[in-house]
């Protein structure tokens, strides 16, 4: 059986992997943390330079909601090309997939 501190470790891997592939580049600092039933990940460092520079440029609340919708949008797509790149390729082709419309996001 794994320490709690293994999979922590591996927790932080997947997250910061994760981060890298769909958002284009890793977090400087991933810290997980497993307390009982909760798991705490807490990332550092994801934002672009255009990220940052929207957020002190516009409006703080504006600025922020922006950045969330924009991050909603990002996460739905992963798991939209997730759910469909585990399908059979007989399935669905992968020119399909690439031409598919994102899933409609709920606004907050």
């Amino acid at each position: 059986m794994k320490t709690s501190g293994e999979i922590e470790a591996a927790i932080s891997q997947v997250m910061s992997r994760f981060t890298q592939e769909y958002m284009g580049h890793g977090p400087k600092d991933v810290r997980t943390h497993l307390v009982g039933d909760l798991l705490v990940v807490r990332l550092q460092g994801v934002l672009t330079a255009a990220e940052q520079h929207l957020v002190k440029t516009l409006q703080a609340e504006k600025g922020r909601y922006l950045l969330k919708q924009v991050r909603i949008q990002l996460m739905e797509a992963a798991r939209f090309w997730r759910r469909w790149s585990t399908r059979s390729p007989r399935s669905k082709c992968a020119a399909c997939i690439m031409t598919s419309a994102p899933p409609r996001v709920k606004k907050l």
